[in-house]
């Protein structure tokens, strides 16, 4: 039973030292996220200040989960402002460290589809991005787009998420 018991605490130990360095690693840069309405509309806007710079996009929350286990709910966020000739848009890995999200990783995808497993202390993110041809137009059948699936994964020796194909 000590042994159980020990285990669980440096478990916890493990998780929050690797909460601890991602949220130290930038303190230059500091995001948020919040609502804003316009008439009948709602648009997520992420707001990032970088230094003395403060940018901000618009888009909205494409997927909520607690990605590494602290309890708190991390977000994927879908840019509206930065939009593909296919019409992918650019998907942000946001992970919450103490009021403020830290940027994970991220890229062009057609859609985010869930969480996977986990990996290192962080759930893998599973996006979809379009199939396309030689020529780099995305494929069609019957009407509909196709898609492949690509697992991104964190990793820790570069402090962010990372994938390829499947």
């Amino acid at each position: 039973m000590r042994l159980l018991i020990s285990i669980l605490i440096f478990a916890s130990f493990d998780s929050l030292a690797g909460e601890a360095e991602i949220c130290m690693e930038n303190k230059e840069t500091k995001s948020f996220l919040s609502e804003w309405r316009e008439g009948d509309s709602v648009a997520n806007i992420l707001t990032t200040i970088q230094g003395a710079e403060l940018l901000r996009e618009r888009g909205r929350i494409a997927y909520q989960a607690d990605l590494n286990g602290d309890g708190n709910q991390d977000y994927i966020f879908e840019s509206f402002d930065s939009q593909g000739s296919a019409g992918d848009r650019t998907f942000g890995v946001f992970v919450q460290c103490k009021g403020f999200l830290q940027f994970m990783g991220g890229d062009y995808f057609a859609g985010v589809e869930g969480v996977g497993l986990k990996n290192n202390g962080y759930s893998d993110v599973i996006f979809s991005s379009y199939q396309r041809n030689k020529s780099g137009e995305v494929i069609y059948v019957e009407g509909k787009a196709l898609t492949r699936s690509h697992v991104w994964s964190f990793n820790p020796s570069a402090g962010r998420y990372e994938g390829g194909a499947d």
